[in-house]
């Protein structure tokens, strides 16, 4: 009987390293022998990502003047087009790499309340709408990227890899200076709160630490689930 895979979500705040760690974590996977698969969202050319995409461009208005009930469904949804293959390939025994899921809603979205009732409210609403009716497969393990946001601002606006004509340039989350570090603190109480959830420190002093130093803190957090 083949042992079920795993489902393992790199999360961070924009310019905090996720693409790389990814690929990192991959390489190294692939090289203990593991069938790996990835995949990444927002899917910016397909439909609901393409609404996700139109939306960080600013054409539904501000960041704030969105409602997250109101744009979070189109995350979930674009998401949820892949569930299919996600199960098949974890049923197949492989481990499933994203960069982003619903993970990030719950901290991109859920930052944007001023008071914690509010911020309780709408991450229950969330979870329930991902898990239970839009049938999202539940993630074995969250890893966050922390990293200082005044640094994570400028490495975001020398990323290009994941602009798409719906997001080119700085998207309006990664334009917006207290957003970037109202989600980095939500990211953190997330991993206070929920067990599959940790923190990875990117930092060394006030720089970014080194992409190999960040790789081994993501492969000794790993180990215990693979």
């Amino acid at each position: 009987m083949t042992q079920k895979g795993k489902f393992i979500i790199i999360e961070g705040t924009d310019g905090s390293g996720k693409t790389t760690q990814l690929e990192e974590l991959k390489d190294y996977l692939e090289t203990q022998g593991t069938t790996v698969k990835v995949i990444d969202f927002p899917q910016y050319e397909e439909f609901w990502g393409s609404m996700v995409g139109r939306f960080l461009s600013g054409e539904f208005g501000k960041l704030e003047d969105v409602n997250p009930y109101i744009i979070a469904p189109a995350y979930m949804l674009d998401q949820a087009t892949q569930s299919k293959n996600i199960i098949e390939w974890i049923n197949k025994g492989y481990i499933v790499l994203s960069n982003r899921y619903v993970t990030s809603s719950m901290a991109h979205q859920t930052c944007k309340f001023s008071n914690t009732e509010e911020q309780n409210k709408f991450l229950s609403w969330l979870t329930e709408a991902a898990y239970n009716h839009i049938g999202l497969i539940k993630e074995d393990i969250t890893i966050v990227l922390s990293a200082d946001p005044k640094i994570s601002k400028e490495l975001a606006q020398q990323s290009k890899h994941r602009k798409t004509n719906y997001t080119r340039g700085i998207d309006i989350a990664e334009d917006h200076e207290s957003h970037i570090s109202d989600s980095a603190h939500m990211y953190k109480s997330l991993c206070e709160r929920f067990d599959t959830w940790h923190l990875i420190d990117c930092m060394n002093d006030s720089k970014i630490d080194s992409i190999e130093n960040i790789h081994k803190k993501i492969v000794a957090l790993i180990t215990d689930i693979l």
